[in-house]
């Protein structure tokens, strides 16, 4: 883990230094992502938004160049294959320049970063 902010501050938490990939690169969707991070000692959870966007600005280690991170932001997304709204999305993030990338069905896979308080 990497700790982002002042121990001891409300607003310190700490992220996984490297991406979590079990299974190799086969990735995980978001549920089965979500349940790994909670499962840790201490239990932990997807990163938010803006908890990524914090920790990837201040450790250039974190910075994944286009893994398509899943967070814990939920979102509908526009679901191309049914051309109707989907309510099944979820985040991800883009670590080559800290931004989001763009809400995908969390049945997708993708890699991913638990982050604890």
């Amino acid at each position: 883990y990497t700790l982002i902010g002042t121990a001891g501050t409300p607003d310190a938490f700490c992220i996984t230094t490297s991406y979590e990939k079990p299974g190799g690169f086969a990735g995980r969707n978001w549920a089965t992502a979500y349940d790994n991070c909670a499962a840790k000692t201490p239990s932990a959870s997807l990163c938010t938004i803006i908890q990524w966007q914090k920790a990837c600005k201040l450790s250039n280690d974190l910075e994944d160049e286009n893994q398509g991170s899943w967070l814990l932001d939920a979102s509908p997304y526009w679901n191309e294959d049914t051309n109707r709204l989907s309510y099944n999305g979820a985040w991800i993030a883009s670590g080559s320049n800290c931004g989001i990338q763009e809400v995908i069905s969390k049945e997708n896979t993708g890699f991913y970063r638990c982050c604890f308080r």
